[in-house]
């Protein structure tokens, strides 16, 4: 269950008393509403499910713009944006529930919310999650823990984002070429304007596939339409990955459904009462009408460079 909800319940009808409008909020706001944690700020919704502390739900609020992340009609079990340990080989699949479905105890005040999830006991470690409007960047920053009570422990952190096929993802090109991953098809990509770049056909390629690579910029790109999504962290030399892991994957799902953008932290000790702290920022914005959300377009590179400088 929740263990505390310090929230403002907003109904739609009270929303401009918390400063919401149709283009958004002029000041941070959460609110609970139909079971979730929502941030709103400036153009942008964040919403948060207490239910594995998943993202369910990103998007602009001017225009037409729909969520960017996949729901549970799409997958049910695999949608929306998470997190796990790395390395998968530590616990198979599927990933544990308590890191990735069971309700996590959540918190919320004006300008961020948090989750506390339980420990499972085969990994010996339990994650935390807390997303932070920041109105004057106009971005998102997620702080994930990974916390144990074991001696002897090593984890990477890993947030996996499930998005919509059509798309394009790209991310500085880093040290070595792209690989695959688990056994998987390697996915179509190709390396210009210093980008690995990887454009979904739009149609279910047939089979599974998956990309194991390095990035070297520390931030990880996704277009869909003129919204694109930046996802900004600390960049990860190529030998500091867990096994058999890499800092950037993307997975494909064979029918069509999904494509998953994934990026992980440095493999180290997590000691006990010493958790493993790790940020994502993410940024989402609007292109401009000259800017083509075509790989390989310098122009592109640039503008994704400017957002998360």
């Amino acid at each position: 269950m929740v263990a505390t909800r310090r929230f403002r319940l907003v109904l739609p009808a009270l929303a401009a008393l918390f400063g919401v409008s149709e283009t958004g909020c002029d000041q941070p706001t959460s609110i609970y509403h139909g079971g979730k944690y929502v941030l709103g700020f400036g153009n942008v919704s964040f919403a948060v499910d207490p239910a594995g502390a998943r993202v369910t739900d990103v998007h602009l609020v001017d225009g037409n713009t729909s969520n960017l992340l996949t729901g549970p009609s799409v997958n049910a079990t695999n949608y929306g944006s998470t997190f796990w340990t790395s390395p998968q080989s530590s616990w198979g699949w599927p990933p544990p529930p308590e890191i990735d479905t069971a309700v996590y105890a959540a918190s919320a005040t004006n300008t961020s919310v948090s989750f506390v999830g339980p420990t499972n006991a085969v990994l010996g470690a339990s994650v935390s999650k807390r997303f932070t409007a920041d109105p004057v960047n106009s971005r998102i920053v997620a702080e994930y823990s990974i916390s144990t009570q074991d001696a002897g422990k090593m984890f990477a952190p890993w947030e996996i984002t499930r998005v919509f096929p059509g798309g394009l993802t790209f991310f500085p090109t880093g040290v070595g070429g792209a690989t695959a991953g688990r056994g998987f098809a390697l996915p179509p990509t190709q390396d210009q304007a210093g980008c690995t770049w990887y454009q979904h056909p739009g149609v279910a390629p047939g089979a599974d596939q998956k990309l194991l690579a390095d990035g070297s910029g520390g931030w990880l790109a996704h277009v869909a339409g003129d919204t694109v999504i930046v996802k900004k962290f600390a960049d990860v030399p190529a030998d500091m990955a867990a096994p058999g892991e890499a800092e950037i994957e993307i997975f494909v799902q064979g029918q069509g459904a999904y494509v998953e953008i994934e990026q992980q932290g440095a493999y180290q000790a997590v000691a006990p009462q010493q958790p493993l702290q790790w940020s994502v920022t993410w940024i989402v914005s609007r292109l401009p009408a000259a800017v083509k959300p075509t790989a390989g377009n310098l122009e592109l590179v640039q503008f994704v460079q400017g957002l998360v400088r």
